[in-house]
């Protein structure tokens, strides 16, 4: 426990070294640093505009949903490295991994489901959603 204590000690360490490190240096433009191809659609998204917020709040309880399922996994495969070859703390681990990748498979699942309903009654996607406007 003392080494895993020590490896995340060093993982902030690094974290907040990094980020004093782009916060004396800020990017240039949001496209070219912050925002990869792959995510180009999430941060075009306009939160002072009613447009896109819906599709963006569903992308980010996507991407929280992933990062939650695959923080679990890493937890569950550190404890099953840890356990000592103890019986008890390898099926822990072992129900650890299992229910990530349910979540895993869940939060997919959800996100395509919902496109689906999406595109089915409106026409648009998750990146393309936009509130009606009332007359």
């Amino acid at each position: 426990m003392k080494k895993i204590s020590a490896i995340i000690a060093s993982i902030g360490l690094t974290a907040a070294s990094t980020g004093v490190a782009f916060a004396a240096n800020p990017p240039v433009s949001v496209s070219t640093k912050l925002c990869p191809p792959a995510f180009s659609n999430l941060c075009g998204v306009n939160i002072a505009s009613s447009n896109g917020l819906v599709g963006g709040i569903i992308q980010v309880l996507f991407i929280i949903a992933i990062l939650a399922a695959l923080f679990f996994l890493i937890y569950g495969g550190i404890r099953w490295i840890t356990s000592g070859g103890d019986k008890g703390k390898v099926d822990q681990a072992r129900s650890t991994i299992v229910a990530a990748l349910v979540g895993l498979i869940i939060a997919f699942l959800a996100f395509a489901i919902t496109n689906f309903v999406l595109i089915f009654f409106t026409g648009q996607g998750t990146s393309q959603l936009t509130l009606p406007k009332l007359i």
